[in-house]
């Protein structure tokens, strides 16, 4: 079956809205680069090559794929010319409809912070109500045709701000990229976005699965041993430009493991001999320990801390008793009944390090008090477990996703060098050394794991993954680097990487959206966010001062992360963030600073109001 073409589309539109952003990656059949370079993003300065072509993100001009309705006002636009065609008015939709009153829903929002189960029905009566009302705005949110499925991830609320989104479905197979948003300040609805690439007119068929094909496809590209994971096959509509229309591809999206035993997520034509797009799972960046441990840079400053919650194993009744796991508070102080000595690792419920370098640190200590790893683990072990527990502690005051409630392993003192990755459920660090770059130029790196801008990095990525989702490699990019400049409040991103003390990058730069040819590179585009919030930050500092200016710019970006699927969403989402919807002009206090930022990269117009 062929692509199906949609000429028209139609979207919501405000004033200030940013063309979105599309990537579509080609890969040849056949790509003799590919086991060389791996596909492994570096954190580096340095980059390896990506194997195939990658078109990029849709040059200025191109058809929106995204546009977004603010203040309820509602317009189609002209795919081509952005011109608009016709105007729905004022949405009248608040959140106290679905409960009731504004007192009732005033008391289910305080129930739903309780328990699970009052924040899950807390969910389904916003999701019930937000589907009645698509359900009678189907033309105004081009949602004719598709169906609608509840993003439970993406579900947030607090007592300020509710966001509510739905995957979209064509054919009962999923519009990649497609989706429905909204955002509501204290109840009141602040924006909608609309991405459906025309997809419900476009009369799609049901997805024949052909999974041999599949893995004919993944093995052209992973080499004859590959493994195709059948659990893991998804079938999915990808869109792609088309001069001025999208093409809808039938897709299998599955996950796929090479002969030397690497793990890709590989995206192949349902019904051709061809892959669409895949990508590594070990792309991404971070670490860090606890003992004596590098306050921020390698060979920096030292400082000898308590591992905050590291766990100890006792035997409750003597050695033959029954194991116990102790846990130790944020200061590393650690109590536990019983005469006999505690087998410690540096691993809590939140964090467990691994030493791939060697034996693992552990200790045996006796009696209650501090405790102290110094003599059996490594400086990159130490500080990699105190960084990542100092990242969740930063981001636990404004969120609390699942993830934060899981362990996370971090593996230190990987046998490679210059480069860390977070690969979808851990994050790695490698060892210190020297290497040749393809341009003959020696470079040498410090190791990743005691270097703590390098960790929380990494973090960031994770953190991404776990809230709204790595949909935007780009934007993740920037997450991570900006995790490390909220903490750290410096634009240097892992000063000391180098041997020679260079910073991997500085975000007090002019990075400027569309990225230039030379800028699509998902870490070097990534500056294009990471410098906005950056210099946001900053005019927020110089507003408020140092503790509220960059306690807003910490509460901003991490709810920020459940709402805005690519970094050029990020604008409307803040300006929703800020929004005050009560009042006749619903811009917020802020309004102006992040105009400001936001236009001086490119990201939204002008406003020449704004002084």
């Amino acid at each position: 079956m062929k692509g199906t073409r949609l000429q028209t589309m139609a979207s919501i539109l405000v004033a200030l809205a940013t063309p979105a952003a599309y990537a579509v990656v080609s890969h040849p059949s056949e790509n003799k680069a590919f086991q060389k370079h791996k596909s492994q993003e570096s954190f580096a300065a340095w980059q390896i090559p990506q194997p195939g072509q990658t078109l990029g993100r849709m040059a200025s001009g191109a058809p929106l794929r995204e546009s977004v309705g603010i203040l309820g006002t509602v317009e189609t636009v002209d795919p081509v010319t952005q011109a608009p065609k016709s105007r729905f008015g004022r949405i009248a939709l608040n959140l106290h409809e679905a409960f009731g009153s504004q007192k009732s829903f005033e008391r289910w929002l305080a129930s739903a912070g309780k328990s699970a189960n009052s924040r899950t029905a807390f969910a389904q009566h916003i999701e019930k109500h937000l589907r009645h009302f698509v359900a009678t705005h189907k033309s105004e949110l081009a949602v004719d045709g598709l169906k609608l499925s509840w993003d439970a991830q993406r579900f947030y609320f607090d007592a300020e701000h509710t966001f509510a989104s739905f995957y979209l479905t064509a054919a009962d197979t999923l519009v990649e990229g497609a989706e429905l948003t909204f955002r509501f300040s204290q109840g009141h609805l602040i924006n909608i976005v609309s991405k459906t690439f025309g997809a419900g007119s476009a009369h799609l068929n049901p997805i024949h699965v052909e999974k041999n094909r599949a893995a004919e496809s993944a093995r052209a590209i992973l080499g004859p041993l590959a493994e195709l994971d059948e659990a893991t096959v998804t079938k999915r509509w990808v869109p792609r430009i088309d001069g001025s229309s999208y093409v809808f591809e039938p897709s299998l999206k599955f996950h796929a493991k090479s002969a030397t035993g690497e793990l890709f997520t590989v995206v192949a034509h349902a019904q051709r001999n061809e892959i669409l797009s895949w990508n590594a799972h070990t792309i991404f960046l971070e670490a860090r320990i606890n003992g004596v441990i590098n306050q921020r840079l390698p060979n920096g400053p030292q400082a000898t801390v308590g591992m905050p919650y590291v766990q100890a194993q006792v035997r409750k009744g003597g050695w033959f008793g029954r194991a116990q796991t102790v846990e130790a508070n944020a200061s590393g102080i650690l109590q536990y009944s019983g005469n006999q000595s505690a087998r410690v690792r540096l691993a809590s419920s939140r964090v467990k390090v691994e030493n791939s370098g060697g034996s693992s640190a552990g200790i045996s200590v006796s009696g209650d008090g501090l405790f102290d790893a110094r003599s059996n683990s490594t400086l990159a072990e130490n500080t990699t477990y105190y960084h990542l527990h100092v990242a969740q502690n930063w981001a636990r005051p404004v969120i609390n996703p699942k993830w934060f409630s899981t362990q996370l392993v971090a593996n230190v003192n990987i046998g490679d060098i210059c480069n860390a990755f977070w690969d979808g459920r851990s994050v790695n660090f490698f060892q210190a050394g020297t290497k040749n770059t393809s341009n003959g130029k020696s470079l040498s790196c410090t190791n990743t794991g005691e270097n703590a801008d390098v960790v929380y990095h990494e973090w960031g990525h994770g953190l991404h993954h776990n809230t709204g989702g790595i949909r935007d490699r780009a934007f993740s990019e920037g997450i991570g680097d900006t995790v490390s400049q909220l903490i750290t409040g410096s634009a240097d991103v892992g000063p000391g990487f180098f041997s020679d003390g260079r910073p991997v990058r500085n975000l007090d730069s002019n990075y400027m959206y569309p990225p230039k040819d030379n800028e699509r590179e998902v870490h070097k585009e990534g500056l294009i966010f990471g410098s906005t919030y950056f210099h946001l930050t900053q005019d927020l500092v110089a507003k408020y001062g140092t503790e509220v200016g960059r306690a807003t710019a910490r509460q901003w970006f991490l709810k920020m992360l459940y709402t805005a699927s690519q970094y050029t969403d990020t604008y409307e989402a803040l300006l929703a963030l800020d929004s005050e919807p009560l009042g006749e002009d619903v811009r917020g206090p802020n309004y102006c600073i992040i105009n400001i930022a936001y236009a001086r990269h490119g990201l939204a117009r002008k406003d020449e109001t704004c002084k």
